[in-house]
């Protein structure tokens, strides 16, 4: 329940996640499985800072256009950042998505990176063509919080993007993935392999 999410026209988020980590590795995948307007998905993680200040009835919550998110615009391959408590972003920074595609998310709390892929490979060199996370954003609590959740929505006003999530109970909607791993084991049931050293951010996750 609650694992499938669409952004409203007038507002920019589709869902983010109940549980926030302020330590550790954690992994989660998206896939987007509808779109009003081609190129207008977004994926981050957010600060508790972010959930706080933006997810009011009267807020957009718009990930690319606040503070104190991480993450990717569909669009020009765009990123979107915060140092030092001030928004940036980037163009060209990684080779876009499509419905059906599944994006994954590798949160390193510890270190203050975040790592995004697609389809069974990571964001390298602004392509998705390496089998291990390697190119990152740097999280920067300057201002905020430091507890980190996913999130998920779309860029742009007049658009709506529908998301399914998988934190490692091994279903997008009611699609099993295609997965074998051990669903106790506080990794997770997920569609592709699971970066060494973490772990699904859920209970069980949270407790292995």
């Amino acid at each position: 329940g609650n694992l499938t999410g669409q952004s409203p026209n007038s507002q920019g988020s589709a869902g983010v996640s109940s549980l926030g980590a302020r330590s550790g590795k954690w992994y989660a995948e998206f896939k987007q499985s509808a779109e009003s307007t081609s190129n207008e998905g977004a994926i981050a993680v957010v600060d508790s800072h972010y959930i706080n200040q933006n997810l009011g009835l009267s807020s957009s919550g718009y990930l690319e256009y606040c503070v104190a998110c991480w993450g990717l615009r569909d669009h020009s391959g765009g990123t979107f950042y915060s140092s030092g408590g001030s928004r940036s972003t980037g163009s060209n920074q990684h080779a876009n998505w499509s419905n059906g595609d599944i994006l994954m998310v590798a949160l390193d709390v510890d270190n203050n990176r975040v790592y995004f892929g697609k389809n069974g490979q990571w964001n390298a060199s602004n392509t998705w063509s390496s089998a291990t996370p390697s190119q990152y954003l740097t999280l920067d609590a300057t201002d905020f919080e430091g507890e980190y959740h996913f999130a998920v929505g779309d860029s742009s006003s007049g658009n709506n993007v529908t998301w399914q999530a998988n934190f490692g109970n091994g279903y997008f909607g009611t699609t099993a993935v295609t997965s074998a791993q051990n669903p106790d084991d506080g990794i997770g049931i997920f569609e592709y392999t699971v970066p060494t050293g973490y772990k699904a951010l859920c209970t069980k996750g949270l407790n292995s």
